[in-house]
């Protein structure tokens, strides 16, 4: 499979992975400010995607365990838990963040093409 070929007309992932995503959805001409803030909102979005993944994949007790840990600011254990569980928070975020690019992507070409 080729990913610098789009044949099926959807998003090409060679352009998901290495397009600004401003420039991507048609707003490089938003200030730096604004480029700022609505990066802000899309980390947050990507957070919360990545927490719902993690709690979609940890059993109750495990989540509880893991909420725990995160309640008395062991962040390094929380993180040390959740690799032992085979769990890459990193991989997560990179998926859901690609993910958040596609979906914004296919959502600026069709309001483009109404």
């Amino acid at each position: 499979m080729d990913i610098n070929s789009n044949r099926g007309g959807g998003i090409d992932p060679k352009q998901l992975i290495e397009k600004d995503i401003f420039e991507a959805v048609g707003l490089d001409d938003l200030t730096d400010n604004q480029k700022q803030n609505l990066m802000i909102q899309m980390t947050e979005s990507i957070n919360n995607r990545v927490l719902v993944k993690i709690h979609d994949l940890l059993d109750q007790a495990s989540r509880a365990e893991w909420q725990k840990l995160l309640d008395e600011g062991k962040n390094k254990e929380a993180s040390d838990f959740l690799e032992s569980k085979g769990i890459s928070v990193d991989k997560l975020a990179v998926e859901e963040s690609l993910g958040l690019k596609a979906q914004l992507i296919e959502m600026a070409k069709q309001l483009k093409n109404k």
